[in-house]
């Protein structure tokens, strides 16, 4: 199994902070693709947690979909990002042309950015919608200056090392400060045309370099990615690149060819781990649609 050392250390952040709502972000278009992930998340929410669950949803909230949410004690607030229109224009589109930018998913991606609009909480809990929970995050929330969010972490040779970038799947918000700085973070990213080319990323790469080091760290429990290995401690599974319900797939070969390539060998490096962690997602499965 690979370990994890720390390359630079940050000074992690105090704990505390009063965190009563868990928010996460959901493009219709994309409901195919994180329908189970979601599934899983809501019912391992229940089972250990006592976070109030919000969807933000661009699309309709009378969907199979949303009504299975509301039915599982989830909150689904309709709404889109205020620059969708600019997400779909020829102009930004021309602009990435021949990367793999998709307006349909950086309309998704970016409504994290307008939680801290609709909420009145003072602190709120952010995520992907690629993670689960197997243990209570509580003990290691705090209450941040804007937000706290966990290290990524990249391989070199058989360690995985923490970088002074963050993860964006999973965020501690201060909800006042951080709206405060919305306007100039979509000023940003309209500069740039709401897209990194160089990272194939959509908002993550912009926080990083619009927020500097106005981040703070979290416990890496809150933002555990499977490939790190069993984590003992962890309460907030991301299943940050291959996605659990594609994992089979890929291992078998029956994914398409660039899931194979860049994923296989992941996988195959911490299968202890990746077995376990779609172990536990495959029970809340079952639980969300027995």
């Amino acid at each position: 199994m690979i370990g994890l050392t720390q390359k630079k250390k940050r000074k992690m952040v105090s704990q505390g902070g009063n965190v009563r709502r868990w928010v996460f972000s959901l493009d219709q278009r994309a409901t195919g693709w994180f329908r189970d992930c979601l599934k899983a998340a809501v019912v391992s929410a229940k089972q250990h947690t006592t976070l109030e669950p919000i969807c933000i949803l661009d699309g309709d909230t009378e969907s199979d979909f949303a009504r299975w949410l509301k039915n599982a004690g989830v909150t689904v607030i309709k709404h889109e990002v205020s620059f969708k229109s600019e997400l779909f224009s020829d102009a930004v589109i021309h602009a990435n042309q021949g990367s793999p930018y998709n307006p349909a998913q950086a309309s998704g991606a970016y409504l994290r950015v307008e939680a801290a609009r609709i909420l009145e909480d003072d602190v709120f809990l952010y995520t992907d919608c690629d993670i689960m929970f197997v243990a209570d995050p509580a003990p290691d929330f705090y209450a941040p200056k804007v937000f706290g969010a966990c290290a990524e972490i990249v391989s070199e040779g058989d360690h995985y090392v923490e970088t002074q970038s963050f993860n964006s799947g999973v965020m501690v918000v201060n909800r006042a400060n951080f709206v405060q700085k919305v306007e100039g973070f979509i000023e940003f990213c309209r500069a740039r045309n709401f897209y990194s080319r160089q990272h194939s990323s959509y908002d993550q790469t912009h926080l990083n370099l619009y927020f500097g080091h106005e981040w703070e760290k979290m416990s890496p429990n809150l933002n555990w990615r499977p490939f790190q290995g069993i984590g003992e401690a962890a309460s907030i599974i991301h299943f940050h690149g291959p996605k659990p319900q594609r994992i089979d797939k890929i291992l078998s070969g029956e994914a398409s060819a660039q899931e194979i390539d860049s994923m296989r060998h992941l996988i195959n490096s911490n299968i202890d781990s990746y077995a376990y962690y779609v172990g536990r997602f495959n029970e809340f499965l079952k639980e969300a649609d027995s």
